[in-house]
């Protein structure tokens, strides 16, 4: 049998631990000081592998540094697990569904402030009912747990929805775990009460930066000063006995970037419970979310931010080490997850709500209107499919990309950065050397047995 070297492998020289070699594939790396001729000697010929100790050649079996596996063979494997994923409905239906396009703040960077302002619709009763039907068809013809996410506009605006809809799931038996995304303002003490009981066990809420800074970011509608009032909703979140994991987002662009460690630092004083993260507002083609392009932060930009955040905070939670992302995870390209807005309308990606040419079909009646666009998603943009994907080292890590700027760069012509920041040599070695570092303190490295 044929053995490789494989095309996955990444082998690079840091000056704090010496020669490590990883292999994106499998997301493992090793140091490789001991073995480093050995190493140099198999790219050039993997069949000296055979002459290497049993300990080393597990070891680099089981990394899939050497393989048996063509490069061919590799393509396969991930477009096999694509498949499964994105065609798989053994363990749990997703649903996205958004009450109201409505919202009550008027941030100033919203990818959705067009489509909030001109619809603010809300679900009806109608549409509520089809939903539960849905929901509850996928349970029983399938036994499947169901996924839901509350979205908007801002989800509790429409609480009552909310409500109606988990009330009648709950009477059914139906199990079902929901999450929230919202702006926070609405979350009084008689939501919170009822947060367990409609199983909402996850909320994500921004803010981002200290009262000045996120009322000018994030302003209400009436409300000047909003940030006290969803400081003090948190407060009460956070003295509940049921258990509610809470992260804080803070999203960032050049003008509050370099206060993140301060805002973190603060918001998990008052709440050492909660989780505190970040995101780049993107600048994406369509419904960008940088609307002023020169506070939009660039590639290199979100390199040395994430690498300061170790170097210079020593910050470990942020995610530095390329993760196994997966082709077809995201809902957009699934056959069996949806985003329902309150009319009822079908949507593939979250980038695409309140945007009627990108609707795909409506849940009353049943019917496709947009098949072209499903289709794009679905199978259009797999990336095993595409040249420059197929031959890329990062694939099995980064999995293709975002589905919707992988969609909108060919069919719509445009040019969207759609790769992950660690890709290329000098960024990935960087990264590496400090997962490197923390899994050395944590003690969760292997040791090769030469």
């Amino acid at each position: 049998m044929k053995i490789y070297w494989s095309k996955y492998n990444y082998k690079f020289y840091s000056e704090k631990f010496g020669n490590l070699l990883y292999n994106s594939f499998t997301n493992s790396f090793i140091n490789i000081d001991d073995i480093i001729n050995e190493i140099i000697e198999l790219e050039n010929d993997p069949e000296k592998f055979y002459n290497l100790s049993n300990a080393l050649q597990k070891i680099l079996l089981e990394m899939e540094v050497i393989t048996e596996n063509s490069p061919e063979d590799f393509l396969n494997s991930l477009k096999f697990k694509s498949l499964i994923r994105r065609s798989s409905q053994n363990s749990k239906s997703n649903f996205v569904l958004v009450p109201t396009l409505d919202c009550n703040f008027r941030c100033t960077y919203c990818f959705e402030q067009n489509a909030q302002n001109n619809k603010k619709v809300y679900m009806n009763k109608e549409v509520e009912d089809v939903i539960i039907k849905n929901i509850t068809n996928e349970h029983k013809k399938n036994n499947t747990n169901i996924g839901i996410t509350w979205y908007g506009g801002e989800p509790l605006m429409a609480f009552e929805t909310i409500e109606r809809i988990s009330t009648s799931l709950n009477k059914q038996q139906v199990p079902y775990n929901a999450s929230m995304l919202s702006n926070g303002y609405l979350l009084n003490s008689e939501i919170i009460n009822k947060l367990e009981k409609f199983n909402i066990n996850f909320l994500q809420i921004t803010i981002d930066g200290d009262c000045k800074t996120h009322n000018k970011r994030r302003p209400h509608e009436t409300n000047s000063d909003s940030y006290e009032k969803i400081i003090e909703n948190l407060k009460s979140l956070h003295e509940k006995t049921f258990k509610v994991n809470v992260s804080l987002r803070v999203n960032l662009d050049q003008t509050n970037k370099s206060k993140f460690n301060e805002i973190e630092y603060e918001l998990l004083k008052m709440y050492p419970n909660y989780k505190v993260d970040f995101a780049i507002i993107r600048n994406v083609p369509i419904n960008s979310s940088c609307k002023n392009i020169s506070n939009c932060i660039n590639k290199k930009e979100k390199i040395d931010f994430h690498i300061q955040q170790y170097k210079k905070f020593g910050n470990e939670n942020l995610k530095y080490y390329p993760t196994l992302n997966g082709i077809g995870d995201c809902g957009a390209t699934g056959l069996y997850s949806w985003i329902i807005g309150p009319e009822g309308e079908l949507y593939k990606c979250w980038n695409d709500v309140g945007e009627d040419k990108r609707i795909i079909g409506n849940i009353i009646d049943n019917k496709f209107s947009n098949v072209q666009l499903l289709n794009r998603y679905v199978v259009g943009v797999d990336p095993t499919e595409d040249p420059k994907c197929k031959e890329c080292f990062c694939l099995p890590i980064c999995g293709g990309g975002c589905p919707y700027n992988r969609m909108v760069n060919k069919y719509e012509n445009k040019k969207t950065d759609n790769c992950i920041i660690q890709k290329g040599n000098k960024a990935l070695g960087k990264f590496l050397e400090i997962q490197y570092d923390i899994n050395l303190k944590k003690k969760i490295l292997k040791e090769i047995e030469v």
